[in-house]
């Protein structure tokens, strides 16, 4: 599980680009400053299914529920709007981005897997996987979504970040004693 202080300092690097995780906060606790939607649907096909009235509207008010820290309720407008039309990728990303910022990442990952279902050609969505992993340290997963993220989009500055930062990570927990917390001799891991 990563720290509190990581996942911030991650998010920081992301934040540009990827709405993925709420990362300011206001006040303390989850409840984080919703992140813009980013049309998450962009990357869809000529044809694909455009969401109903009652799917944007969902959408729109679980923003607005998410922005006031009214995680509960903004939960269940996600939730309508995946039942308003199952097929769109939107709110199954915003559903999963609120369950991570609430460290709900056992039911973030299948939503995210949802969203790539509907929108495979979304790198965004991938690096949100890729995040989704990280923060139940699941690297080699976290790190397949990231390269993805990057096989569909090479320039993606939040991808090489988080790509870079999952092999850090992996090579310090691969140094003898890195798990218990224990440095080698000189007190700095190799690579580092």
């Amino acid at each position: 599980m990563l720290s509190k202080m990581t996942v911030i300092r991650l998010c920081g690097w992301l934040s540009v680009g990827i709405w993925v995780v709420a990362c300011g906060s206001q006040g303390s606790g989850s409840q984080a400053a919703a992140p813009d939607p980013g049309h998450m649907q962009s990357s869809q096909p000529d044809g694909a299914v455009q969401p109903a009235d009652g799917h944007e509207d969902a959408l729109a008010a679980g923003n607005a529920l998410w922005a006031s820290g009214k995680l509960d309720l903004a939960e269940k407008k996600f939730r309508q709007a995946i039942e308003a039309t199952p097929d769109a990728s939107g709110a199954y990303s915003r559903l999963a981005s609120l369950l991570l910022t609430e460290n709900r990442t056992a039911e973030a990952i299948p939503l995210y897997q949802e969203a790539i279902t509907r929108d495979p050609g979304n790198p965004k969505l991938f690096a949100a996987l890729s995040i989704a992993y990280l923060h139940q340290a699941q690297y080699s997963m976290a790190q397949s979504m990231a390269e993805e993220a990057l096989r569909l989009s090479p320039d993606m500055p939040q991808a090489k970040k988080l790509s870079a930062y999952i092999r850090a990570k992996s090579q310090a927990l691969m140094v003898p004693g890195a798990a218990a917390g224990k440095l080698p001799e000189g007190g700095v891991h190799p690579g580092m």
